[in-house]
Parts: structure tokens; sequence; C-alpha cells
């Protein structure tokens, strides 16, 4: 008996649950049918555009940071990249 109870007292709480479930459902519907309030933005915003001096800027610290790994390169002897990626490789192999 204390079982079929316990499953009449879970079918209440589950029935609870899908009665607020649709009342929430309901809740929405009505805000998008336009009803309650109207958007505060539009939908098409405006793009950001950088100005040809902020590309510029970008450009000439890009190509400072390459001409840094490329010394580092000519000294080492290889990519420091290629050099981490065979770190990696070989850690994984170990395991």
């Amino acid at each position: 008996m204390k079982i079929i109870e316990a499953l009449r007292q879970e079918a209440e709480k589950l029935q609870k649950q899908a009665d607020a479930l649709k009342q929430a459902a309901e809740l929405l519907n009505g805000s998008m049918n336009g009803s309650t309030s109207k958007r505060k933005y539009s939908i098409h915003r405006k793009k950001h555009q950088m100005s040809a001096a902020g590309r510029r800027a970008i450009s000439i610290a890009q190509k400072k940071r390459w001409a840094a790994a490329k010394q580092i390169c000519s000294i080492v002897g290889f990519w420091p990249g290629f050099f981490r990626n065979l770190v990696r490789n070989s850690e994984n192999h170990e395991a």
C-alpha cells in the first residue's frame, strides 16, 4: 500500500509541474504575439567599422610579432611552435 500511495503522490507532483509549465508557455506565447511590449532595439544593428589608422596599427604590431618570431627562428634554428608540438606529442606517447 505504501508503494501505491508514493506513486499517487509522485503523480500529483508531476501534474503540478506540468500545469506550471503550461502556464509559463502561455505567458511566453502571449509576449511573442506582441501584446506586451515593443523591442527596445531594432534587429539590424550597425556593424562596427575599424578606421584605416586602427587597421594600420594592428598591421604594424603583427609585423613586429612576426619579425620577432623570425629572429628567434634564425637563432634557434627551427620554428618555436614546431618544438612545442614535438614536446606535446612526446608527452602523449609516453603515457
